[in-house]
Formats: C-alpha cells, sequence, structure tokens
C-alpha cells in the first residue's frame, strides 16, 4: 500500500518533467530555460505529493493540448488520495476493532486529526485506484502529445 504512493509520486515526477520539457523556448533564453528545467527535474524527485499534484497541474494546464485532457476530475482524485498518503505513512496505528478497523493517529499542520478508520477493505481499494491514478497520470503525458521520459510505453506502466 505504502508503495503505491511512492508509485504515483514517482509517476507525478516523470510527468512533470516530459510536460515541461516539451516546452519551446525562443534560442536566445534556451540556457535560461533549460536552467528553469532542471530545477524542475530536481524537485520533481523529492517534492512531496501534495507539491507534485500542484506542479503537475501547473504544467498541464501551461500546455496547449490541456483542452483535450479532463485535468479537473483527474486532479481532484489525485487530492482526494493524497489526503491519505501522510496518515497511512506517519501516523500512529491503534490495534484493529471486532469489525477489523483501526484508528490512526495523525493530526496535520493545521492541527486537523485524521479521522478515518482504516481496514482491509479500504487499504485494497486505496491501493487500486491510486494505480489507476498513476497510469491516468502516464497516459496524461501520451494524451499531450510529450515523450515520456522514463523510456516506457504506456503498455509497459
Amino acid at each position: 500500500m505504502i508503495a503505491s504512493f511512492g508509485f504515483l509520486e514517482e509517476r507525478l515526477g516523470h510527468a512533470i518533467s516530459a510536460i515541461t520539457g516539451a516546452k519551446k523556448a525562443p534560442e536566445e533564453q534556451a540556457e535560461e530555460a533549460l536552467d528553469k528545467w532542471e530545477l524542475t527535474l530536481a524537485k520533481a524527485l523529492y517534492d512531496p505529493l501534495g507539491k507534485l499534484i500542484v506542479d503537475f497541474e501547473n504544467a498541464v494546464r501551461a500546455h496547449q493540448n490541456v483542452r483535450i485532457l479532463m485535468i479537473d476530475e483527474l486532479i481532484d482524485e489525485l487530492k482526494k488520495v493524497a489526503a491519505y498518503r501522510n496518515p497511512l505513512c506517519h501516523g500512529s496505528w491503534r490495534a484493529p476493532d471486532s469489525r477489523g478497523q483501526s484508528e490512526v493517529f495523525y493530526v496535520d499542520r493545521k492541527l486537523r486529526r485524521f479521522e478515518t478508520a482504516i481496514d482491509v477493505a479500504l487499504l485494497t481499494e486505496l491501493q487500486s485506484h491510486i494505480a489507476h491514478l498513476a497510469c491516468h497520470v502516464f497516459n496524461s503525458v501520451i494524451t499531450l502529445g510529450c515523450e515520456p521520459l522514463d523510456g516506457k510505453t504506456s503498455e509497459e506502466t
């Protein structure tokens, strides 16, 4: 389950890199654009999921073919699963109750407590949804007409 978040983050990083790397720059601004893109590449390696989603959305919205994607729905779904990442990865899990549900103690930076009881069924559903979203992110690169930077085709992902 936790590895699924890592895979989604990797897909977002690749998508950001491919989409922003496809942006054309005037020859006199090429070196500056390349320096900026290198910074984008580096940040895509270490930024947390929430920031990657914002950067992905910005990259897609800035692309000339954005109208062919249903970006609002994809971003909404990415944000929904992102709400589970830190609680599941960093929360303190309590023992399951008689229904097999565990409370996860996690408080975010805005002092909001995570309130969702977690069981195997939810984890299975969430993992499947994250994998599906990772494929959507990858396919958005192809749909926009950008070349994936990792050399994989959509059949290999």
